[in-house]
């Protein structure tokens, strides 16, 4: 762990039995995660300082029963044998590095936010999608840069 990097978990609460009906019936779920910090500024609008979106899938494999997993954001592929497996990999995020601190000013407040997007079926590529997908906040945070 590098600690000039602030690093957080999010968790986000979400409609289990939905969900596992959805990988059931061989739907691909798609858990798209937008982290975003912003200086936070007394006298005028925040200053956004930039954001990473990943995705996070959930692919039906119909054949064997499991579930394939993929991480966008580490490449990393990997197999589940239930739907909870599963939902608790899209559902969580450990240990996920925001924001190297050498980037932040001494002694000002930044504000962390977590928006998920929870998608069914094949993801597209459509320009509009970016406009309609506003997402859900499941965390927030403030940090003061030592």
């Amino acid at each position: 762990m590098n600690e000039a990097v602030v690093y957080a978990d999010f968790y986000a609460e979400v409609d289990s039995t939905a969900l596992t009906r959805i990988l059931q019936e061989g739907t691909q779920l798609s858990f798209i995660w937008r982290i975003s910090i912003e200086e936070v500024r007394t006298y005028w609008l925040d200053r956004d300082l930039g954001a990473i979106e990943f995705i996070r899938q959930a692919k039906p494999d119909l054949v064997s029963g499991s579930l394939r997993l993929t991480d966008n954001s580490s490449d990393i592929r990997q197999q589940a044998l239930s739907a909870e497996q599963a939902i608790r990999f899209l559902s969580s995020v450990d240990h996920f590095p925001i924001v190297d601190l050498s980037l932040l000013e001494s002694g000002k407040s930044y504000h962390i936010t977590a928006k998920l997007h929870i998608n069914e079926g094949e993801l597209g590529h459509e320009w509009w999608k970016e406009w309609t997908r506003f997402g859900k906040t499941v965390a927030t945070g403030e940090l003061t840069a030592p």
